[in-house]
């Protein structure tokens, strides 16, 4: 009879118990996950922080924080799991009466991206293990993650001039620094612009001629197809991080000079972009569209172009060489710089056009290729691009 009081009395309790916790496990309970840094560069290192704080008396024996994240931010290479894109971190703690335990996790980002983290599924259970408990928490983290410029110093990217650079029939203003000869004095002109010693020659008054120029400035155009006979889904993705890291490096050599910078793209970036007026072609019914940003200079325009290519989807929205025919007319800078994995006979004549109009085109390729045209300015950047990744 006293053993079955007995087994009465613990039943009892693992029934309360087990009431307990399911009512309050999670009651009183405080998560909280934090990054140190919410935009980096490819390569750099930062912390995810879990801060888990029980205000309570009952304690949490074993509590679980699971994490799901992209696999291309390496944290907790030992213990986490990796199924196709997704990384999942299990992170455990045991928590006693009115206690805050704090975890730093280490973070290696492999490549650009915005990456999210939207929820974490918190479980536990009770004293015996007889309960399985879950509750997701909504924590809504995002990490940007730029790409990190290649290193092209052995290219000249710099600018051609330092007050102009083509010779334009009208202007404003004339550019003092750009003189094209001596001329006769109108009268109009200011008496330290008089040329003496071609006054002196001719024997009247001459002054010198300075030429209306129109400053520099540089469209960058990034193909994100990585072969010509690629339709939408890229093939080779390798070489189109390059060509991303590459339009980055041209960016920032903008940046000293403050050359006025346009980028151009047959890429789209992530769905839940917002396209803003006058930078992005706006959607409409939903179809994915091409990239067109303003025309602007300085760091912080770097920085948001830079912005972009870390949101630029793995796959591109038209076929490249039809691309530029159709975009022509929004290449209006004195340069334009192309960033592709490979050359073909639309794109060189493409670049031939523009030269005969007086545009300066260069062209980065990423792909080794045999009898590239002498009359263009290519730059193979292959052997370069395998330098710098290894």
């Amino acid at each position: 009879m006293e053993f079955i009081a007995l087994l009465i009395v613990i039943a009892l309790a693992v029934w309360i118990q087990n009431r307990l916790y399911k009512k309050l496990a999670f009651r009183d309970l405080d998560y909280e996950c934090t990054l140190s840094q919410t935009e980096v560069f490819e390569g750099d290192e930062l912390e995810l922080i879990e801060t888990v704080t029980n205000n309570k008396w009952l304690p949490l024996p074993w509590l679980k924080a699971e994490i799901s994240t992209s696999k291309y931010l390496e944290i907790a290479e030992k213990t986490a799991t990796i199924n196709e894109s997704v990384r999942t971190i299990s992170s455990f703690f045991v928590m006693k009466s009115y206690r805050k335990v704090e975890r730093r996790w280490k973070i290696k980002t492999c490549r650009r991206g915005s990456f999210k983290i939207q929820n974490i599924t918190l479980v536990s259970t009770d004293l015996l293990g007889n309960v399985a408990l879950s509750q997701p928490i909504p924590v809504n983290l995002e990490l940007t993650v730029l790409p990190r410029p290649l290193n092209l110093d052995e290219i000249y990217l710099s600018p051609r001039y330092t007050s102009g650079e083509l010779v334009v029939k009208r202007h404003l203003l004339e550019d003092p620094f750009y003189i094209a000869g001596v001329r006769e004095y109108t009268g109009r002109e200011p008496i330290n612009r008089i040329h003496w010693n071609a006054t002196a020659k001719e024997q009247k008054f001459m002054v010198y001629n300075n030429e209306c120029t129109s400053r520099q400035s540089v469209t960058v155009l990034l193909n994100m197809q990585s072969r010509a006979d690629e339709h939408h889904s890229i093939i080779e993705r390798d070489k189109i991080e390059n060509a991303i890291r590459c339009a980055a490096a041209v960016f920032e050599s903008t940046m000293d000079n403050q050359t006025p910078l346009r980028f151009m793209s047959n890429g789209t970036m992530t769905e839940d972009t917002e396209h803003n007026a006058g930078k992005f072609a706006v959607k409409e019914e939903n179809k994915p569209q091409d990239i067109l940003t303003a025309e602007y200079w300085g760091e912080e325009h770097v920085l948001h172009l830079l912005r972009i290519l870390s949101k630029l989807q793995d796959y591109s929205v038209s076929d490249f060489s039809a691309w530029l025919e159709n975009n022509q007319d929004n290449m209006g800078s004195t340069d334009l710089v192309i960033v592709s994995c490979y050359i073909n006979d639309e794109i060189a004549d493409f670049a031939r056009i523009k030269s005969a109009n007086g545009v300066h085109v260069r062209i980065f390729l990423l792909n080794k290729a045999e009898d590239l045209p002498a009359d263009l300015e290519i730059y193979d950047i292959t052997e370069l691009v395998e330098e710098q990744s290894a």
